[in-house]
């Protein structure tokens, strides 16, 4: 046989394969998406769908959520349609606002944005502070937290919201784990995705499909080749991401979801609201504290107040963090000097941003104090027997306890 045999029949086996593998990955998206009942047991999206972990945490997938509604194996959700947002809560769809609503409330607008995701969403509506007299007679309370909103939903409710509200006070709960959702165009459901351009966020997948099972079907899951995934799977039980593509997804998605951050904080101060952030940080997950610590970057240097709902939840002793931030949100209505203590808590906190080459001892002693749980829970306790502002107890203790250690040394 000749070279040139030789490789005409290896190219030709080589075409054989192909088509062969072109056959097999028809026949097998043919019976997982046409075969009924006979192929159900083949019908597992994380056979041909990768994860992307981030230690405990894993982002969720658009392919991995369409195969689920695809198959039967999600169930649709009920909450009315909107084709802006997808879906919008118990809100009116037409306003965007609460139902009942007046334009003409001569009380000061208090709005809460941000995903409910971070408590019991139906026992924290019915907390205490929007049945308090002093709270209802200053304030209207206009709740905008809709389950299950990324950044990215929020900022189109806030904008669609503000022309009609008169200088509000907008609370801002903000999740990490919400941040995967920029990105996402179906986490079970449609919604708008996000794509940073420049320096702006471009807001693309308007309107949204009716339904989960139109979206699915419209735009279906492109996870690749559907044979070659279920045979990595089957055979080496890999549906795990590299640790390289984990890693630059995920600068990709803060980088979106900072855009965005950026975009609300700007668009707020434009409207003549006051926007205070709250910043979940309650995960041990170094990813999410990571995502957490690029949000206090981003608030401080906007000089946009902000508070963690860790401190929140140690103050007012709650272990609900939308709890905690309904009464935090109270404390604005009612409290006048809580702008004040907000300012000092951001003080204290930008500390551990500072070198720690360039802290001064006593600013070293504060951070110990705010990274000493134990320590910090019972300062609050100790800050309401004395009758002082929380941060103030905790400058109060810090400059005690250097004192004391001064003194054991024999330091003037």
């Amino acid at each position: 046989m000749t070279f040139r045999s030789f490789l005409k029949r290896c190219g030709m086996g080589l075409c054989a394969l192909i088509v062969l593998c072109m056959i097999a990955e028809g026949l097998l998206r043919t019976a997982l998406f046409h075969g009924g009942d006979a192929f159900r047991s083949w019908r597992h999206p994380e056979w041909y769908t990768q994860v992307f972990p981030l230690g405990d945490h894993t982002s969720g997938s658009d392919d991995r959520d369409k195969m689920r509604v695809r198959w039967g194996l999600l169930k649709a959700h009920s909450s009315p349609y909107h084709p802006m947002l997808g879906w919008c809560g118990s809100l009116d769809t037409v306003t965007l606002l609460p139902h009942g609503h007046d334009d003409h409330d001569p009380r000061v607008p208090i709005v809460m944005l941000g995903s409910s995701r971070c408590g019991a969403e139906e026992e924290a509506r019915t907390i205490e502070i929007t049945r308090d007299a002093a709270f209802t007679s200053k304030a209207e309370l206009i709740d905008l937290a809709v389950h299950g909103f990324g950044p990215d939903q929020d900022l189109l409710l806030l904008r669609s919201v503000m022309d009609r509200l008169q200088h509000p006070l907008v609370l801002w709960l903000v999740d990490p784990t919400a941040c995967d959702l920029v990105e996402r165009h179906f986490p079970g459901r449609p919604k708008p995705w996000c794509i940073i351009s420049g320096d702006h966020p471009g807001i693309f997948g308007i309107p949204v499909p009716r339904t989960a099972l139109l979206a699915a079907e419209e735009d279906p899951p492109h996870p690749g080749s559907y044979l070659y995934h279920l045979l990595a799977n089957r055979l080496s039980g890999d549906s795990i991401a590299s640790h390289s593509a984990t890693l630059a997804r995920e600068d990709r998605m803060m980088s979106t979801c900072l855009g965005i951050f950026s975009t609300v904080l700007d668009s707020s101060r434009a409207h003549g609201a006051h926007l205070v952030v709250l910043i979940n940080d309650t995960s041990d997950n170094e990813a999410m504290r990571a995502r957490c610590s690029a949000l206090i970057d981003r608030c401080t240097k906007a000089g946009t107040p902000y508070r963690l709902i860790s401190q929140l939840k140690s103050e007012l002793g709650t272990d609900n963090a939308l709890i905690a931030a309904r009464r935090e949100l109270a404390l604005w209505a009612t409290d006048k000097e809580h702008q004040r203590i907000t300012s000092e808590w951001v003080a204290l906190n930008a500390l551990r941003n500072k070198p720690e080459k360039d802290r001064t001892e006593l600013e070293r002693m504060l951070v110990h104090v705010l990274d000493d749980r134990n320590w910090f829970n019972s300062l609050r306790e100790k800050a309401a027997t004395n009758h002082i502002d929380f941060p103030a107890q905790v400058y109060a203790d810090a400059q005690y306890v250097m004192g004391l250690q001064h003194k054991g040394s024999g330091k003037p």
